[in-house]
């Protein structure tokens, strides 16, 4: 089994302690070192890592410069927020930064984030995913509405699949849950995952829920898992 060996920067000392808790208890991964400043993170991270836990509130972080500088040395990184801000969403959107985990969010999903960060693939915290559907619920004015009807003529249709695939996305599922909970293989689910960013027009987690939002195929009552669960028997029972 390959150990992914994770870097944490945060810069509470208390909250440092549980994250390290969190990655050094899972199996498949092994905590190198968790510090508070930014420059020592750097130097770890020359010595051999594959994924860095980035505080958001430490300098030279906020405004992703140390980011971009994780990525250039071949670290995958997962960038950790206090709360959800549509700047700091933004931004990251802006540096292609597709791994976006809240403090105040459930720990048991940092290990996800840092799983599909290790991947290459993106991931986004489900309480992100509630915070932009209730911004585009309230700022999608009537023109709008109209112009974003599901499955409007600009885009291919989403399968019903793939919709119950986008909901489990919008819940912040990794590639590998997805597989296990639709009873299909991983490459499976990347193919529908491809398929849905192709027919979204978008390269990411984050661009996918927002255009899921504008055109309706998604809404907070997705984020609930008994609904997804329930779509996917209802799916299952008709193959």
């Amino acid at each position: 089994m390959k150990i992914i060996r994770v870097v944490i920067t945060e810069s509470k000392s208390l909250t440092l302690l549980g994250l390290k808790w969190v990655i050094g208890n899972q199996p498949d991964m092994k905590v190198v070192a968790s510090i508070n400043t930014v420059i020592d993170a750097l130097e770890v991270i020359k010595d051999g890592a594959d994924v860095a836990i980035l505080d958001s509130n430490l300098p030279h972080i906020n405004d992703f410069e140390a980011v971009q500088i994780v990525q250039k040395m071949g670290c995958q990184v997962v960038v950790s927020a206090q709360d959800y801000s549509q700047d700091i969403l933004s931004t990251a959107m802006q540096h292609n930064i597709d791994c976006l985990y809240l403090k105040t969010s459930n720990p048991d999903l940092l290990p996800q984030a840092v799983r599909c960060a290790y991947h290459r693939d993106s991931w986004i915290d489900p309480e992100i995913s509630r915070n932009l559907m209730n911004y585009w619920a309230n700022n999608l004015d009537n023109s709008n509405r109209r112009r974003y009807k599901k499955g409007r003529s600009n885009y291919d249709s989403l399968t019903k699949t793939e919709v119950e695939i986008l909901k489990l996305i919008a819940c912040g599922y990794s590639y590998e849950e997805m597989a296990h909970k639709c009873y299909i293989t991983l490459a499976t689910i990347r193919c529908h995952t491809n398929s849905i960013y192709s027919k979204l027009g978008v390269n990411n987690r984050v661009r996918a829920i927002i255009k899921g939002i504008k055109l309706k195929y998604l809404d907070t009552s997705d984020l609930k898992d008994i609904d997804v669960e329930e779509g996917f028997a209802a799916l299952l029972s008709k193959k």
